[in-house]
């Protein structure tokens, strides 16, 4: 070690390797990734620059462990975070489905879509109903005047024409904004017994 601050000494890769505490095949190596000065010459290597070179090698080496140790999605804090994120966003989930299964228990709501039909049926069967009233009525009043059945003929097919033309208007049930989900549902659950 004592021959390395002669100042007339020409540095080898041995040297140089002796000087910073790696091996000869390292000095190579840095020398060909081009991180360290190669020998000028006859004159050998500068322990300067090279030592220089390989300092700056460390710092950039260790500053990229640290922003690796640091990356956002190894970091154990980040990802139990994220887990427990992910934990609550499940359980809001089950939570409204929950709700959502509980009013349909309880009746609350139903799809939209079957509203049209169910007005259907029930307009069916108050037709049925009202077609069979006027023969029970003659049959129980037997000198019923030919009037008050033309009368009553005529507001049976009235309220069965306006039972046909009655369509519900579900713009109040469907809301646009898929994200928000439906506003009478909110309502629904406000007033949903506890």
């Amino acid at each position: 070690m004592n021959q390395l601050f002669n100042p007339d000494k020409k540095f080898t890769q041995s040297d140089i390797a002796e000087l910073l505490g790696i091996s000869d095949r390292q000095v190579r190596n840095l020398i060909q990734q081009g991180i360290m000065p190669a020998a000028k010459g006859r004159s050998g290597m500068d322990p300067l620059a090279c030592n220089h070179a390989y300092n700056a090698y460390l710092r950039q080496s260790k500053n990229a462990d640290q922003k690796a140790e640091t990356d956002p999605k190894n970091d154990p804090k980040n990802y139990e975070q994220r887990k427990r994120e992910l934990e609550l966003d499940k359980l809001d989930e089950t939570v409204a489905m929950m709700r959502a299964k509980r009013l349909t228990f309880e009746k609350f709501y139903a799809p939209v879509e079957i509203i049209p039909d169910v007005i259907g049926q029930v307009a069916s069967q108050i037709r049925s109903r009202l077609d069979s009233l006027i023969p029970k009525m003659k049959k129980s009043w037997l000198d019923m005047p030919p009037e008050a059945v033309s009368i009553l003929e005529e507001e049976i097919i009235a309220v069965c024409n306006e039972c046909t033309d009655v369509q519900p208007d579900l713009s109040d049930y469907i809301d646009s904004d898929p994200e928000i989900g439906s506003s009478w549902f909110d309502s629904i659950e406000e007033d949903a017994p506890s």
